[in-house]
């Protein structure tokens, strides 16, 4: 089994390990492991993991409990986008983090590129007075 996700993994050196092992019920421990969960970078392999070696206690992946492999190999298709698109842009405001620069260069070319395909289609190539094509054609 691979367990080359571990090292990056947001629980690898937190100075709490048992958190991520808490008993019945719901604690503020629990709740604050599911939160790092949630922001890390593996947090899937993490799930898969779990799934695969039958762990049935803990919070793995950000879930508690046993989860089922089939359950598990339906994320297959998850995969996260690496930083400088717009879906890992996306993922760091979700996260509540400050987006990367590849990230933030990623979501200004996509709105620049939507806004000149906006202005194309709407005739913002008109001249507002004339109704004339100001690129060389007419309305």
């Amino acid at each position: 089994m691979n367990l080359d996700w571990h090292a990056r993994a947001a629980c690898r050196d937190h100075p709490d390990p048992d958190m991520w092992f808490p008993g019945p019920g719901v604690s503020r421990r629990a709740q604050r492991a599911v939160e790092i969960c949630r922001s890390c970078p593996v947090q899937i392999e993490c799930a898969r993991y779990a799934a695969d070696a039958g762990e049935q206690f803990g919070i793995w992946g950000g879930r508690s409990g046993f989860l089922p492999v089939s359950t598990i190999r339906k994320w297959d298709h998850l995969t996260l986008r690496p930083c400088g698109t717009v879906a890992a842009y996306v993922r760091h405001r979700r996260r509540g983090e400050a987006p990367c620069q590849a990230c933030r260069d990623a979501n200004a070319r996509y709105y620049a590129d939507i806004r000149q395909r906006t202005r194309s289609t709407n005739g913002a190539d008109l001249d507002e007075n004339s109704g004339t094509d100001i690129t060389g054609g007419d309305k």
